[in-house]
């Protein structure tokens, strides 16, 4: 007679920094450590996590819709218009980075956004 072996159940760590999956040791583990359990009960800890959290959205966003321009849509020059109408954050829009050429740029994630004037953005993927 065989025994067959069911299957580990896998869990994703409820604590909203971690979110990293486990295999429960008990059917009421929450956590996938005890420094998740100690961070996540700490309202201080959880508190910075979710002021992250709220910082990292838009940043993601504005990410997506760039790589949507560059990407699907072959923009290469984009006017300032375009990226209000397309819900860009610019109040949240990366880090500001000179380049060797002296121009100011916005890097976020892996592209750049170039400023010709005021109005017009050139975009370039690193």
């Amino acid at each position: 007679m065989s025994q067959e072996r069911t299957p580990a159940t896998v869990r994703t760590c409820q604590n909203p920094a971690c979110q990293q999956a486990y295999t429960p040791r008990t059917a009421q583990q929450r956590f996938c450590c005890k420094k998740c359990s100690n961070a996540f009960h700490n309202p201080a800890h959880y508190r910075k996590v979710q002021e992250q959290r709220a910082f990292e959205a838009p940043l993601q966003h504005n990410r997506e819709i760039i790589s949507l321009l560059y990407d699907r849509l072959h923009q290469r020059v984009v006017s300032r218009e375009f990226l209000v109408q397309a819900k860009f954050n610019f109040a949240v829009s990366g880090f500001g980075v000179k380049d060797r050429e002296g121009r100011h740029a916005l890097h976020l994630y892996d592209f750049l956004l170039y400023t010709e004037d005021r109005k017009t953005f050139v975009l370039k993927k690193l």
